[in-house]
């Protein structure tokens, strides 16, 4: 007698899927053919990122393993780049989600999951939206980079580049600290204070180099002028 094929019937949504994967009634088959369910619908986003699947893929977040995890953030970063590269106004809904799946799990590194080219890409739209002296494009964006910056210190974001990002970014934001329109140096203070909490790749030794080399530099200049007295 031939064996019969397993078919769990389909969760009728994504909360249905994440009750059933996460429940401790589950069997070892229905949750093999739900993860699967959940790496296709990873996949599907993957593909075509389009804006009615940005709910249902920051709650997936929650379920996925570390790899799909990666994918499922590249993936929101990829759409926050292409956004950037058409110079169009980024949809609110795809940074709320962004942000939430990266508050549903633990620690990453930037270079594993695209974060650094996402801020990057916020970072370049900011400097557009100067250049063009648009204000309020200007606070959104100051907004969503203190939304993302926040998640990141919440799971231990790492590695950010110190010169390539984490200071032009730090200095920027610093920049509008100081602006004369309280809503913008009120909303730069609060992603300024969020950046300080994602370290760069600046370890001890560079950044001790770094300074010693300001020092020596200092130091010889004043050994220069005390010799020419």
């Amino acid at each position: 007698m031939a064996t019969a094929l397993y078919c769990p019937s389909r969760p009728k949504d994504v909360d249905e899927l994440i009750r059933r994967l996460t429940s401790p009634k589950r069997d070892e088959k229905e949750a093999k053919a739900l993860q699967a369910l959940v790496r296709s619908m990873i996949e599907l986003f993957q593909n075509e990122r389009k804006s009615t699947y940005l709910n249902e893929a920051a709650q997936l977040a929650a379920i996925v393993d570390d790899a799909g995890y990666k994918i499922l953030i590249s993936s929101f970063c990829n759409a926050i780049l292409e956004y950037t590269s058409d110079n169009n106004i980024l949809d609110p809904a795809l940074l709320q989600t962004f942000a939430h799946a990266l508050r549903r799990r633990g620690a990453l590194s930037a270079d594993n999951a695209s974060l650094g080219a996402a801020l990057d890409s916020l970072h370049i739209r900011l400097d557009r939206a100067a250049k063009a002296a648009e204000s309020e494009k200007q606070y959104q964006l100051i907004c969503t980079l203190g939304i993302v910056l926040d998640a990141m210190v919440d799971i231990h974001v790492t590695g950010l580049d110190r010169e390539w990002l984490h200071k032009p970014l730090r200095d920027q934001l610093d920049r509008y600290r100081k602006a004369p329109e309280p809503r913008l140096r009120q909303a730069a203070s609060y992603a300024y204070e969020s950046l300080r909490g994602v370290p760069d790749n600046d370890g001890p030794w560079k950044a001790f180099c770094r300074v010693s080399w300001k020092v020596i530099a200092v130091l010889a200049a004043v050994a220069g002028g005390i010799s020419e007295m």
